[in-house]
């Protein structure tokens, strides 16, 4: 879910996770471009705006992507993972 996985820590693996197996659980229908857009979509950003290397898309907020996909509210076509930079 992550632009580049290795780069999170073991706890921020867990998190991330569990909030899909959480959002799969109560909307089996999803995507797997359905969970990377609300759960990035939905990310308290904490860097500069937007994605980027330091913070990604920012802090995960699994509510707010539960929310976000309760609503019906995706994008139809999901965003795009951004690819690694050296």
């Amino acid at each position: 879910m992550a632009a580049d996985v290795s780069s999170l820590d073991l706890g921020d693996r867990s998190h991330v996770a569990g909030a899909v197996a959480l959002l799969k659980e109560e909307f089996p229908h999803l995507t797997p471009g359905d969970l990377y857009a609300a759960l990035t979509l939905s990310a308290h950003d904490t860097g500069q705006s937007g994605f980027d290397t330091e913070t990604g898309y920012g802090r995960l907020d699994s509510e707010a992507a539960r929310a976000l996909v309760q609503s019906g509210w995706l994008p139809s076509s999901s965003p795009q993972e951004p690819a690694p930079t050296s």
